[in-house]
């Protein structure tokens, strides 16, 4: 089984022309589209998890997102609301429309 990732770079693009309109249909595989759900759900709440099996998100995370050492719990060492809103942009980078 593929490991969960992000929808980044998956989308695309069907031309199609008929003679009252030309244009193109947006495709993601569905394998894709899973895969970046278990991602999303495997890391939602869980920024320590992301961050120790996926290292390239180690500054964004915890530069945008850290809030203090001296807390006790894990919603005060991180402010979790803004980072699984991140998150779900991130794992569906492509469809909310921010891929390549």
């Amino acid at each position: 089984m593929a490991n969960p990732e992000p929808l980044i770079n998956k989308k695309y693009e069907i031309g199609f022309y008929s003679q009252s309109h030309a244009g193109h249909y947006v495709m993601f595989d569905k394998d894709d589209i899973d895969l970046a759900c278990k991602f999303y759900l495997r890391y939602k709440d869980n920024p320590k998890l992301l961050i120790s099996e996926h290292k390239e998100y180690y500054d964004e995370v915890v530069g945008n997102f850290f809030r203090s050492f001296n807390s006790k719990t894990l919603e005060e060492y991180y402010d979790i609301d803004k980072y699984n809103e991140w998150l779900f942009k991130l794992a569906f980078k492509d469809v909310l429309g921010g891929g390549d």
